[in-house]
């Protein structure tokens, strides 16, 4: 009778332990959508993964697998991107930041946090700071483009380059939620113009000067690139501790080609919070 107890009790103890794990690939459901994420490594502070515009998170699994080896590293998809079903909300950054924010929250993924934001990611978690500074101990912007970019181009190039860059960047050409975060892009630099970092969080920028093909499909001028990493240090503005990376080995997709840029600002970024707390 004591054996059957024991084994009675046994199983409802493993019971327990497997209903507290989770699946480190899941969904996470809210009222009106589900999001998926994938959660792994372990540590403090933090690091969340926001992707580029259109973009899922299975692009950036090598950068996860990485960065997992020195904490805990959360990649998820944005409604209506990879396996998220989509949300009823439109594509603007105030909502972007509430989702992250209700999914760490529901997900019981506590601060600190070190942000990782490529292109669109990067424009997500600059407002991300400005709205809980307390939070983060660090941002990593990955080719985040200057919220005046699309204005200097349009300003500054000949008719047939402007018209080689509005034929890439025309919502129209694309369908689902890719259309609708093209469609807000402008409008969500609006959000952004005026807003500086604060000034207690370390930020790293990698900015990508290559100039090929790609660049020159968009209208691009090899000076571009100059005015490009000129643009983006603008970011740095304000802030105590911040740092500019520029390759010339990379184009826009900086996490697939030198993904150990990154690796290494995020690695720099968790050490500096470590010792602080020393």
């Amino acid at each position: 009778m004591k054996i059957t107890c024991k084994l009675i009790f046994l199983v409802i103890f493993i019971g327990l332990i497997s209903c507290q794990s989770k699946d480190p690939e899941r969904m996470v459901v809210f009222n009106d959508f589900q999001l998926h994420i994938n959660e792994t490594g372990q540590g403090q502070p933090s690091v969340i993964i926001e992707a580029g515009l259109g973009s899922g998170l299975d692009s950036y699994d090598n950068l996860q697998t990485a960065i997992s080896q020195l904490t805990k590293v959360i990649s998820y998809d944005r409604p209506g991107l990879g396996k998220s079903s989509k949300s009823p909300h439109p594509r603007t950054l105030p909502v972007y930041v509430n989702e992250l924010k209700s999914l760490l929250e529901t997900e019981n993924i506590q601060p600190p946090y070190i942000l990782v934001g490529h292109s669109l990611g990067g424009l997500i978690i600059r407002y991300y700071a400005h709205q809980y500074p307390d939070d983060i101990v660090g941002l990593v912007l990955v080719d985040c483009p200057h919220e005046d970019w699309t204005e200097y181009i349009r300003t500054t190039h000949s008719d047939e380059e402007v018209k080689m860059f509005n034929s890439v960047v025309d919502p129209n050409q694309y369908t689902g939620v890719m259309k609708e975060e093209w469609e807000q892009l402008e409008q969500n630099c609006d959000l952004l113009r005026g807003l500086e970092i604060p000034r207690h969080i370390p930020i790293r920028i990698i900015t990508a000067i290559q100039y090929g093909r790609d660049q020159q499909s968009l209208g691009y001028r090899p000076e571009d690139m100059t005015a490009r990493a000129e643009m983006q240090a603008r970011m740095m503005n304000n802030v105590k501790d911040a740092q500019q990376i520029t390759t010339d080995k990379s184009g826009h997709s900086v996490h697939l080609t030198e993904p150990e840029l990154i690796v290494n600002a995020v690695k720099e970024l968790i050490e500096i919070n470590r010792n602080t707390l020393k």
